[in-house]
């Protein structure tokens, strides 16, 4: 199943390298794989790291404000360490759930950290996975997440909705209180939200696929965007409001292409597509 990867791209203003420092002194499992470009006002900069087995890429250019929509279940092994891990991430963030115990889980809280990141920490030593991404579908639609996760796991090849639980109550009776489904083996999860609120998804956060070629590119992209709305470089927002990226693989071969010319050429050529075309790529840094 190597042919998919499934990480996160995480959008911000100017904080991403001060971000990623955080968590690295923070998730003692967090570790960074690469960094690109400078992290000042003048140059692009992005850093890629791996937190609980999940891969970000935060980078810094940000449009829109981060929101809890999607936000980060990471599961922790003893009571101190979710201590530890609430004590860092509330400090200058704000807590939208208290860290104590529910119905569902023993010691559990949800919050946005100082970046604008939302997280839900669990006490769950016998978690398999350790962090796993969560989409909360906004109130005022109405039970999508059903329909989301269908779409989602028909589009994503080796994808499967493993379990949902429905609200049992009230004007919400029958959405979904929580389900877990799987993109190309990798666990997500998603809840219609049980209360009115004002957060919505933006393209601050976003779901990246990278592909190994064109066909796949072309059929993940299309199912994708079909109904919702197509936007520059490969992105697009789906019918459900949820923003992704659909790009090959080797992107970075292309647009970060030791030879500055060939790499602006690239970069150029991609600023003018929706779709990205593999072919145009290739035949900018041979022109």
């Amino acid at each position: 199943m190597n042919d998919l990867m499934i990480s996160t791209c995480l959008w911000f203003d100017k904080e991403a390298a001060a971000a990623a420092a955080f968590y690295q002194t923070t998730f003692p499992d967090m570790k960074i794989i690469h960094e690109t470009g400078k992290d000042d006002q003048n140059g692009f900069y992005s850093v890629t790291f791996e937190i609980g087995g999940h891969r970000f890429m935060a980078m810094n250019g940000g449009r829109s404000p981060l929101t809890p929509s999607i936000s980060f279940s990471y599961h922790c092994q003893t009571e101190a360490e979710i201590d530890m891990l609430w004590q860092q991430l509330s400090i200058d963030g704000m807590v939208m759930m208290p860290l104590q115990r529910y119905d569902w889980n023993e010691r559990y809280g949800f919050l946005q950290d100082r970046y604008g990141v939302s997280w839900q920490l669990f006490l769950n030593p016998d978690a398999a996975v350790r962090l796993m991404p969560c989409l909360l579908f906004p109130y005022q639609q109405n039970g999508v997440a059903v329909a989301a996760m269908e779409l989602y796991t028909r589009t994503i090849p080796h994808s499967g909705i493993k379990a949902w639980f429905p609200y049992p109550e009230g004007e919400v009776k029958g959405n979904v209180m929580y389900g877990d489904y799987l993109l190309h083996g990798q666990l997500f999860s998603a809840m219609d939200s049980g209360v009115p609120m004002p957060a919505t998804f933006t393209d601050a956060v976003s779901l990246m696929v990278q592909v190994k070629d064109q066909v796949m590119l072309d059929q993940i992209y299309n199912s994708l965007v079909e109904e919702g709305e197509a936007a520059p470089c490969s992105w697009l927002k789906d019918r459900f409001g949820v923003w992704w990226q659909v790009v090959p693989a080797d992107l970075g071969s292309y647009i970060f292409h030791e030879d500055k010319q060939k790499a602006k050429q690239a970069m150029d050529a991609m600023l003018q597509m929706k779709k990205i075309d593999i072919r145009q790529l290739q035949e900018a840094i041979q022109s």
